[in-house]
């Protein structure tokens, strides 16, 4: 049977008055939630087209059957799957862990799949589900490793990488979700007497228009340099944790149902003494993704906190009875969501998280500093050439660059070191504003202050930064 729906692979909320689940990056976690949302300028460079998906979804075939019913493999389809949700629903509440639910109902979501929605009003901040962790199936996730690899990258080197990062997950974080999947797969192969039994039998394959799943076709991919470097990533990730997953079960469809189970529904908890574990929480995993506009003020309706025997989700704002529950998985744009959970946009340009995606090739090492100014001379060619590779541009290759990410100037008012927050175009654009190889020796470690230990944001020229921009504009314009 297939259940089609997804929940991220996501760590423990900050304190109020931002308590939204944050979620996992590469090498490292950094809370997606904050005091308000910054709603991007999408481009549609980097949007798929809603027709190209359209034309993906009609290639797709007809849906497989997905985690055989552990003891009603016989029954006919449709009347196994509502035995296995009612048999799921009575697990819920068995023993003295029973899962407190406040007026909640698991029902066919809009989004796709199961949703869980509301029975009735709630108030913001009110308790609507407390799962106790007995129900949860949980690993330690000690191999999360919180010191990012990559924060030792030079800035240029991350926009010269085959990878996107927020497609990638270290190997570190990588070593507890395997140890997790490998415990989703014992489980399963003890049959009826495991004792997640009945929430095994709901636990979804992936969606069809996961890469797992579907081959995609070549258009799909190369709709931005973006989407094309993510779905890359996301193969090469899945692939060698199925790889690694192979001794522990020879079937590549069951392997594949727990490595997606583990991705798009598991999250990272952090209890009060600083344990970490890596948890299925049954129920609150059917919670769908809420996705942002542009025009829009509505806001996700439910976040979770930890208590030292369950884990609690509540309303993060007044809920409406019939409402579907949501989350924020993170800020994701359509490739994101598209490439780690198969969830398919359902109209382009909608999604406020949105990036595009600005190229630069080596062209730019010959170009004039500004408008009035000459061609660059041998030396500041050299000079600009020497600096960029110190900062890891290979000038072989092209750099991407993530817009609006890579153009806050100095942080703006997101959490994490200088590597989270970009601005690598910005500093390239600064950098080739300047007019003379002694202005590239002076000024580089001013520009370039997020690759130094304790750097701080420049105090450059006027007319440096006003030919910078000017510059950053007319690559914009080739979006």
């Amino acid at each position: 049977m297939t259940f089609m729906t997804s929940t991220p692979l996501m760590a423990s909320p900050p304190p109020r008055p931002a308590p939204r689940p944050p979620r996992l990056r590469s090498g490292g976690l950094l809370p997606s939630g904050r005091s308000g949302l910054r709603l991007r300028r999408s481009s549609s460079q980097v949007l798929l087209p809603l027709l190209t998906l359209q034309a993906c979804r009609r290639s797709v075939p007809a849906p497989r059957r997905g985690l055989e019913a552990l003891s009603l493999d016989t029954k006919p389809r449709a009347q196994a799957q509502e035995q296995q949700l009612a048999a799921f629903r009575a697990w819920l509440k068995e023993g003295n862990a029973a899962v407190q639910s406040r007026g909640v109902r698991l029902q066919r979501s809009p989004l796709g799949g199961l949703g869980l929605f509301a029975q009735k009003n709630f108030p913001q901040g009110a308790v609507i589900l407390e799962v106790p962790f007995e129900k949860c199936l949980e690993v330690d996730a000690h191999h999360f490793d919180l010191d990012d690899a990559t924060v030792l990258q030079p800035i240029l080197a991350r926009a010269a990488e085959e990878y996107d990062v927020d497609a990638f997950v270290e190997v570190e974080a990588q070593k507890a979700v395997l140890a997790l999947c490998q415990r989703l797969l014992l489980e399963r192969q003890q049959g009826a007497s495991s004792k997640f039994a009945e929430y095994l039998a709901v636990i979804p394959d992936p969606s069809e228009l996961h890469p797992l799943q579907l081959r995609w076709p070549k258009r799909l991919s190369e709709q931005s340099a973006l989407l094309s470097r993510m779905h890359h990533t996301v193969l090469e990730r899945d692939n060698a944790c199925m790889e690694a997953l192979q001794p522990f079960e020879q079937v590549w469809k069951r392997r594949c149902w727990a490595l997606n189970a583990v991705w798009t529904r598991a999250v990272h908890l952090v209890g009060a003494e600083g344990e970490e574990r890596l948890s299925l929480v049954p129920l609150m995993d059917f919670m769908n993704h809420w996705t942002p506009t542009r025009s829009t003020s509505e806001t996700w309706s439910c976040f979770y906190e930890i208590a030292s025997d369950h884990l609690a989700v509540r309303a993060e704002r007044a809920i409406s009875k019939g409402e579907e529950l949501t989350l924020l998985y993170g800020e994701f744009s359509d490739a994101q969501l598209l490439c780690n959970y198969g969830i398919c946009p359902e109209m382009p340009c909608r999604n406020a998280f949105d990036e595009a995606a600005v190229s630069i090739g080596p062209y730019v090492l010959s170009s004039p500093a500004g408008e009035e100014a000459a061609a660059p001379d041998g030396a500041l060619v050299a000079a600009r050439a020497a600096c960029l590779a110190r900062h890891g541009w290979a000038l072989q290759q092209k750099l991407v660059f993530r817009v609006p990410q890579e153009l806050r100037p100095s942080g703006g008012d997101r959490v994490g070191p200088a590597h989270e927050e970009g601005r690598g175009l910005l500093a390239l654009a600064r950098l080739l504003s300047l007019e003379t190889a002694e202005e590239v020796a002076q000024l580089e470690d001013e520009i370039f202050w997020m690759d130094l230990p304790g750097g701080s944001a420049p105090d450059l020229p006027l007319q440096v930064e006003k030919r910078a921009w000017q510059r950053v504009l007319e690559w914009l314009q080739e979006v």
